[in-house]
């Protein structure tokens, strides 16, 4: 049996010292993430939020000496701004959503948050978004990137509108204060339908490969069309159901549309998504022959 030569050993030790040092080290990041989540679930936030930098801290230097890069890595940024957020402490919210959408998240999910309905005119917020839109365009060069910030902003204007429906019913506002934002709504929602219409005559259903890898862009043909007239469910049910089929939507959305346009309609509903609320509790809505919905469900991979 050959002897190794010893030069060729160290040359292994060393190599093998070096992959050690960065499992610990990846494993460093992992605990440090695993207990500021739990401080977070605890309501420790400050002590959360001090966890998670520490956290971003050795996955940076880590993501640096290897050259390897984490699509995920704004995740800890998302998580220390919603430590902030649960304290108050706006400066610091607005600080590490920056550095969330810098490192990748440029989905307008990152603004739906109900602490920040009062905030959107708040020219940091104003600022945030604009920097969310300029790297959505850098991200995806190839996408139609006229028609992806159209939808980006319909669906945040639905938000921002909804948002503060459901903060001022849970505050009990007059009825005069609610009265005047479900008009509101219906203007938004009227215009955005309106907005939309040119845009799925000329695409279908706009998938990645018209606005690129953006969930904001591409879910928002299913919000405008969940608020919209019933009309324009029925007219553009099908393209959802080809955008279903194409796997370019959830399942789940086609099926929650086509069960509310048939309970808008006084309808049964097919897939058993809608509820109402009767006596203080909660309850499907009745249902085409119940007895074969888990044939219906599993036809759409839904069981």
């Amino acid at each position: 049996m050959t002897e190794t030569p010893p030069m060729k050993k160290i040359l292994i030790s060393i190599i093998l010292l070096l992959c050690a040092g960065t499992y610990i080290y990846a494993q460093d990041y992992i605990v440090f993430t695993r207990q500021a989540d739990s401080l977070y679930k605890r309501g420790h936030y400050q002590k959360a939020a001090d966890t998670y930098k520490q956290a971003v801290d050795i996955h940076a230097s880590e993501m640096n000496k290897s050259g390897a890069r984490d699509p995920f890595f704004w995740k800890l940024y998302e998580n220390i701004y919603n430590c902030y957020n649960n304290m108050a402490m706006t400066d610091s919210v607005y600080k590490y959503m920056e550095a969330a959408i810098l490192n990748g998240n440029t989905s307008y999910q990152i603004f739906t948050n109900n602490r920040f309905y009062r905030e959107y005119t708040d020219p940091r917020m104003q600022r945030l978004i604009t920097l969310s839109d300029s790297l959505y365009v850098v991200s995806n060069p190839t996408a139609d990137h006229e028609t992806g910030l159209a939808l980006r902003h319909m669906h945040l204007q639905d938000f921002r509108i909804r948002q503060e429906m459901e903060i001022m019913e849970i505050r009990k506002a007059s009825r005069s204060k609610m009265d005047s934002l479900y008009i509101a709504a219906y203007k938004i929602d009227s215009a955005n339908m309106i907005r939309l219409i040119p845009i799925l005559e000329k695409y279908g259903y706009p998938n990645a490969s018209v606005v690129g890898n953006d969930y904001t862009a591409i879910t928002t043909p299913l919000v405008v069309l969940q608020h919209a007239d019933i009309k324009f469910q029925k007219k553009y049910h099908k393209l959802l159901r080809q955008a279903a089929e194409a796997g370019d939507i959830p399942m789940f959305s086609y099926a929650f549309i086509t069960d509310q346009m048939m309970v808008s309609q006084g309808k049964k509903q097919i897939y058993g998504t809608q509820y109402r609320t009767v006596g203080g509790k909660k309850e499907l809505y009745p249902i085409q022959a119940p007895k074969q919905l888990h044939k219906r469900l599993a036809k759409i991979n839904l069981e």
